[in-house]
């Protein structure tokens, strides 16, 4: 046999081996002699249990360890103490069986060619017993480069290493049927951290540099240290600066969440958008909880939005945050009262407050939780921000089903009180769920009208165990309610005893002022702009290979639009032979597109999105007459005899030649018909 490479040599004798039942190894080479030549002239491929040696030290323990480390002794592997001195004890290893196997192909290099000038069948010992066993020898357990990009992914996205290997066999059929074991997955998974280590925060740094050069709007920041290393990063992307106007009257900020192997807190700045979902305002990864460092938090934050302040802000009682809160937002009257009374702030300062359906940072620590699902102790700063892109995406992709519920469906209502129905119209689907809870609560109140000053109501509870008793007044002036639980003020929407009030009135819609904007379905409408700019630089796939794919759906799509016509074909042709020269011109630049290229690649686009007139085709215009093809005439003329002989047909046996009136079948028929009209009357007679 001759083979073009020394490549393509070992992989035949490597499938061959695997066949057979045995391994195979890379025996011996030999290098030219020639002065000034180094170059492979020799190789040897051989049986893995050849040459001479001793005897497994193991035998009977799982095949997955032939070329690895025992598993008993990986899971002692903890450090022991020996006297004063502290050592980690020593790795046994499995031993292959060594039957100094004689079997082995010899390739030589015969004019530019590997020709077999060697090869040796025998083996000295006995094939595998089993043929599923054989591909744990070394040899055999290779990871193709399609796995291992999805053994890369879903490494990113910190899928547990049972989890891809489960993954990987069901895309293969069976875990049984997998070319390599679940070691080697573990293999490369280190690997693949060991390459983060060293370059964490630069490759990070940089992804970022490339964010904001691909979007200005994306914003971020770094705290260093006298050593001038990064110490503390704070992000925040563009679309999330233009949300943030819009919902900054409730934010949440906690960090009792460590994320990576630098102990790093994370600091998740929360809100709350019109759909009642928590939103992401902004993310920090800090070294400590100090003043010194919340405050620089809170100063980045302010400065990438602007300079808004937020109306209200929730977070755990922590000094340190407190005073940095004090610091950056000295004119927030309620939350220095607030910290200075915390003991009692729930109850005395916390009741005309926006925090919609919530009364602690558990919007932080639900967002928390939620990251602990993705993220480990172990993951690097770099792992932690495409984590945290995903987790956006989530946010993203929930708040798009919202929209869609909120524009394709109508609500159920509860009731048929116009208030209800205006509610509907307006609110967002999430929101609305909550006002339609408060009206099924009216019925659980009676309500007394009060004699004196104005118009006042009192409502008590049906259940004759509850004292409490609220008041709800009415200024007909301003056309205003205001309710003793003040829930308005904290929810920002009607309490159930206003409503209750107003069912009780008669009252056909809703005052304008007790409609916020912030829980509407047009606050959604306001986010399109800001959302595309978000899509725009994250729609690109990160690898070559998810590149690789949607690039062939995008083109099998074009393909299966241009195949029907010549001109359709030799346009899309055309194209991919001149967009193959701007590739290949930006391969060789080293990837930077020159301004000729530049021009090139802006007029390839315009020419595919607008091509010229005489490119299209479609249906002519009606002045126009087309040219029809020989197979067309044709068929038509064969349809018009077809026609004119069934015109002269006998209409009742579908022949030509005669007419109905003389067709024999009808002939044949009226006789059949008279025979038996005859014998009915004869049969008549007889019976008379």
């Amino acid at each position: 046999m001759v083979f073009n490479t020394i490549e393509d040599a070992q992989m035949f004798y490597n499938g061959y081996a695997e066949k057979s039942g045995f391994g195979s190894r890379i025996g011996c080479s030999k290098r030219s002699q020639k002065k000034g030549c180094d170059h492979l002239i020799r190789r040897d491929f051989e049986c893995s249990h050849a040459r001479k040696g001793g005897v497994a030290e193991s035998q009977g323990e799982d095949p997955e360890v032939f070329d690895g480390v025992d598993k008993a002794t990986e899971a002692t592997s903890e450090t022991q103490n020996f006297g004063s001195k502290t050592e980690a004890p020593k790795r046994r290893r499995n031993k292959l069986k060594r039957h100094d196997c004689k079997a082995r192909m010899s390739v030589g290099l015969r004019k530019d060619k590997w020709e077999v000038t060697i090869f040796i069948e025998e083996h000295t010992h006995p094939m595998m017993s089993r043929g599923e066993w054989t591909r744990y020898y070394r040899s055999h357990r290779k990871v193709p480069y399609e796995d291992y990009m999805l053994i890369k992914t879903l490494h990113n996205r910190n899928a547990d290493t049972s989890l891809i290997m489960a993954t990987l066999g069901d895309l293969h059929g069976t875990l049984r049927t997998l070319p390599y074991t679940n070691r080697d997955v573990a293999n490369i998974r280190t690997k693949l951290r060991n390459e983060v280590t060293h370059t964490d925060m630069s490759k990070t740094l940089e992804y970022f540099q490339k964010l904001r050069a691909e979007s200005p709007q994306f914003y971020f920041a770094i705290k260093l240290d006298e050593n001038n290393a990064v110490r503390a990063l704070f992000w925040v992307d563009g679309r999330t600066r233009e949300v943030y106007r819009k919902f900054k009257d409730c934010v949440f900020f906690d960090t009792t969440f460590c994320t990576n192997r630098y102990d790093m807190p994370f600091a998740p700045i929360v809100g709350i958008n019109n759909h009642m979902q928590s939103i992401m305002l902004g993310c920090a990864l800090i070294p400590d909880e100090r003043k010194e460092t919340f405050r620089w938090v809170f100063e980045t934050w302010m400065d990438a939005m602007g300079q808004e302040h937020p109306t209200c802000i929730m977070t755990d009682q922590d000094a340190a945050m407190a005073g940095a809160i004090d610091d950056i937002f000295p004119d927030n009257d309620h939350l220095i009262t607030m910290w200075g009374c915390r003991e009692t702030w729930a109850p005395a300062y916390f009741k005309k407050n926006f925090f919609p359906f919530t009364s602690t940072t558990g919007r932080s620590e639900g967002l928390n939780s939620f990251f602990k699902k993705l993220v480990h102790p172990q993951d690097s700063v770099w792992q932690f921000v495409k984590q945290y892109e995903y987790i956006q995406e989530t946010r993203l992709d929930r708040e798009d089903n919202a929209g869609f519920l909120g524009e394709a469906t109508t609500a159920a209502v509860w009731s048929s009180y116009k208030i209800e129905e205006q509610a509907s119209r307006f609110y967002t689907r999430a929101a609305f769920a909550k006002f339609r809870e408060f009206m099924e609560m009216t019925t659980a109140y009676s309500i007394y009208p009060v004699v004196g000053d104005g118009v006042k109501y009192e409502l008590h509870r049906n259940d004759p165990r509850a004292k409490k008793i609220r008041m709800v007044s009415y200024d007909q002036i301003e056309n205003s309610y205001l309710c003793t639980c003040n829930r308005f003020f904290v929810n920002g929407m009607l309490c159930h005893h206003i409503l209750k009030v107003m069912v009780h009135t008669n009252v056909q819609e809703i005052p304008e002022q007790y409609l916020l904007h912030r829980w509407s379905e047009a606050a959604t409408v306001c986010e399109a702009k800001c959302s595309r700019e978000f899509s725009r630089y994250s729609v690109v796939p990160e690898t070559n290979t998810l590149r690789y794919n949607a690039l062939c759906k995008m083109l099998n799509k074009l393909a299966a639009k241009a195949c029907y016509g010549t001109e359709s074909y030799k346009i899309v042709e055309g194209g991919a032979e001149h967009l193959t020269s701007l590739i290949e011109k930006l391969r060789l630049s080293g990837g930077v597109v020159g301004e000729e290229e530049a021009e090139e690649i802006g007029a390839a686009d315009k020419n595919l999105n607008n091509p010229p007139r005489s490119a299209k085709k479609g249906r002519p215009a009606a002045k126009e007459k087309r040219k029809k093809p020989a197979v067309e005439v044709r068929q038509e003329e064969a349809q018009k005899k077809a026609k004119k002989r069934a015109q002269n047909a006998c209409s009742k046996c579908r022949e030509t030649g005669h007419i109905r009136r003389k067709c024999p079948i009808e002939a044949l028929e009226r006789k059949e018909k008279a025979d038996r009209e005859e014998r009915f009357r004869l049969e008549t007679e007889l019976t008379l």
